[in-house]
């Protein structure tokens, strides 16, 4: 009789776990409050202060306070609200000035975003391998990377774990190097010695999309401390717009990237508890851990240290299949699935062999393809020899689990591990039918 769910086994769990996002009565409150005031979308004639230029003086932009609120939250001068962690992306590198003929260092690994920015500007985005055991980027790879033509590092916290800054950001003063952090998965997160990731880079970007632990269905943020960089971005946001004489003048070639006055009421009604979940995820991460590290064959690439502060975005697990009877780490994921466990394999390829890198469904008759100032064709392809660990990660190795199950309490977690030990437990049932 079969004992695996996969196989047609009885699940351990049916119930469904913590939902996300999180639905409270100050964010209704917070949203009707905005949508009874008629103002949904902050604009640029507004008092420097973050009072309303008109209709109430007393009434201030909730984009403004937002903005505030999470920058001191954070620790940087500025922050801007956009409208998508990609657009975020996408603002600091024009506001850097990046361009055709340029190059950008990138994780192999990442969301498609942290790549795809590059593209935005014309410029070629070349693949850095990452750790084997973090999965972030590596600055010995980044090092390797740096060509005459290089701009800008771009690092990637991924799964709410922080780069090895202190290398990257040396690497990148001795280059004379932008380094620009993707914090998409990091709102939180924190070193031992206190500082945020955000806080690192010439500017950082943050997501708000459904799965972020602060969401506000989309939305993005641009931190920095660089007063200039920071007045670039926002001009860029919005439409290349500056007040000049009192008057709004396009001084750019800017873009629409507002965030609306809705999404920033629910963010700040949110903020609030975002260390207490983030507290409470982390406690159950810890929890977990010390009970994975009894079953062979899966690795924490993100664990829990006595210093310092992980948010934990998502808890990432190193697969090795001997511990599984040699199942692959899809058939894991699909078993694990089966048993009522919500996971995934996470990015299932490297950024470079995706279609659109691979196929280059991008600008063939120009820049950054075929650019003037390059004189040849990038080759993607390649990188599949120098990023081995991108490519073990995206295809042999890395099983996801969404932090919505860290949120809840101590028994979900018992039945992922219940599940995890299930499998181990029928390893050759699980192998039978890969």
């Amino acid at each position: 009789m079969p004992q695996l769910a996969i196989a047609g086994g009885t699940p351990v769990r049916s119930r469904p776990f913590h939902a996300w996002p999180l639905q409270t009565r100050e964010q209704v409150e917070a949203v009707a409050q905005v949508i009874q005031s008629g103002r949904w979308s902050r604009h640029l004639l507004r008092d420097p202060d973050g009072l309303v230029a008109t209709g109430d003086p007393a009434s201030p932009w909730q984009t403004d306070l937002f903005e505030r609120e999470v920058a001191e939250f954070i620790g940087v001068s500025h922050a801007l609200a956009v409208s998508s962690g990609t657009v975020a992306m996408d603002l600091v590198m024009r506001a850097l000035g990046i361009g055709p003929g340029d190059e950008v260092i990138v994780p192999a690994y990442a969301s498609i975003g942290t790549a795809t920015c590059v593209l935005e500007s014309n410029a070629i985005p070349v693949f850095a391998d990452i750790d084997p055991h973090t999965y972030t980027i590596a600055p010995k790879a980044i090092a390797r990377c740096i060509t005459p033509r290089t701009r800008a590092i771009v690092v990637c916290h991924v799964g709410g774990r922080i780069c090895d800054m202190d290398v990257i950001g040396r690497l990148g003063d001795e280059r004379g190097l932008a380094v620009v952090e993707d914090a998409r998965h990091a709102m939180g997160s924190r070193r031992a010695d206190g500082r945020a990731a955000g806080t690192f880079g010439r500017a950082s970007a943050f997501s708000f999309g459904p799965s972020s632990i602060l969401t506000a269905g989309e939305g993005g943020l641009i931190v920095t401390s660089d007063p200039v960089l920071d007045q670039q971005v926002r001009v860029l946001h919005d439409h290349g717009l500056e007040l000049v004489e009192c008057q709004p003048r396009n001084v750019a070639f800017g873009t629409s990237a507002r965030m609306t006055e809705l999404q920033a009421a629910l963010l700040r009604a949110q903020l609030p508890r975002l260390e207490g979940l983030n507290e409470r995820r982390h406690a159950n991460v810890k929890y977990f851990y010390e009970a994975i590290q009894l079953i062979g064959g899966l690795e924490m690439t993100t664990p829990p240290e006595p210093e310092g502060f992980r948010c934990y975005r998502d808890v990432i697990l190193r697969y090795e299949p001997g511990a599984f009877a040699g199942a692959h780490r899809n058939r894991f994921v699909r078993a694990l699935q089966a048993e009522g466990i919500p996971c995934s394999c996470g990015y299932d390829e490297p950024i470079y062999a995706t279609p659109l890198f691979r196929e280059q469904r991008f600008l063939k008759g120009s820049c950054p393809v075929n650019c003037c100032r390059v004189g040849k064709a990038p080759n993607f392809a390649h990188y599949k020899r120098t990023c081995p660990n991108a490519e073990r990660a995206a295809r042999d190795e890395a099983v996801w689990f969404p932090h919505r199950l860290f949120v809840g309490p101590q028994s979900d977690v018992d039945d992922i591990l219940y599940a995890i030990h299930k499998l181990e437990e029928h390893a050759d049932e699980l192998a039978a039918e890969d």
